[in-house]
C-alpha cells in the first residue's frame, strides 16, 4: 500500500520473488549497495532492505525491498508478505527453464494477494552467463518478452554480477508505481 510519510512523498513496498538460486538477493544487493556477495546464504523467510529513491524529479520515496525466500518450504510464509505490495520483481534464471515456468505461480500469487494496481516486472537474470557462453541459455529473450506481454507485465533481462540493467529494472518499477499513483489521483 502506498502511504505518505512526513519526510517522504511516498512509501513503496517492493517484493522480489522467484525460485531459489535465481539471483534475487544478488539483484537486490547490487541495486542497493552496488555490489554482491560472492556466495550468499539462501534467504530464510524474507530479508528487508530500506532505501530512498526519486521516482520522479524531486519526489522522494522510501522503498522497502522484500527479498523473499525461493525455497518451496518457505512459500506459506512468503505468500503472506505479498499483501499490500506496490511492486514486484519476479525473477528467473535465463539458464534454468524450470525457474521461468514457475514465474506464472508467483504472478498469480501476487495478483491474488497484492494491490490490484501492483506493478510487476519479469526479470530474466544471469544474462552474463549466456553472454560469456559459460552456460547454455534455456529461456530466450523472445520467450520472456512474449510471456510478459501475455501476462500484461513489464520485462527486462539483467545480470546482477555485471550490473547490466539492474538499476533500470528497479527504477522502471518505481517510475511505473509513481505514474499509477499520479494517474489515480488525477482520475478521482
Amino acid at each position: 500500500m502506498v502511504s505518505r510519510d512526513q519526510d517522504f512523498s511516498f512509501n513503496f513496498k517492493i517484493v522480489i520473488c522467484g525460485e531459489s538460486c535465481v539471483g534475487k538477493t544478488h539483484l537486490t544487493l547490487k541495486f542497493k549497495d552496488g555490489q554482491v556477495q560472492s556466495s550468499p546464504d539462501p534467504t530464510i523467510g524474507v530479508c528487508f532492505y530500506e532505501m530512498v529513491v526519486q521516482p520522479y524529479l524531486n519526489e522522494n520515496a522510501k522503498v522497502i525491498l522484500w527479498d523473499m525466500a525461493g525455497l518451496e518450504r518457505y512459500r506459506a510464509i512468503t505468500y503472506a508478505h505479498y499483501r499490500r505490495a506496490n511492486g514486484a520483481l519476479v525473477v528467473y534464471d535465463v539458464t534454468n527453464k524450470n525457474s521461468f515456468i514457475k514465474c506464472k505461480d508467483f504472478i498469480d500469487m501476487l495478483r491474488g494477494t497484492g494491490d490490484s494496481n501492483i506493478v510487476i516486472m519479469l526479470v530474466g537474470n544471469k544474462k552474463d552467463l549466456v553472454d560469456d557462453n559459460q552456460i547454455i541459455r534455456e529461456v530466450t529473450y523472445e520467450q520472456g518478452e512474449k510471456f510478459a506481454i501475455e501476462n500484461e507485465i513489464l520485462f527486462i533481462e539483467t545480470s546482477a554480477c555485471t550490473g547490466f540493467n539492474v538499476k533500470e529494472a528497479f527504477n522502471n518499477v518505481f517510475e511505473n508505481i509513481y505514474q499509477k499513483i499520479v494517474l489515480n489521483s488525477i482520475n478521482k
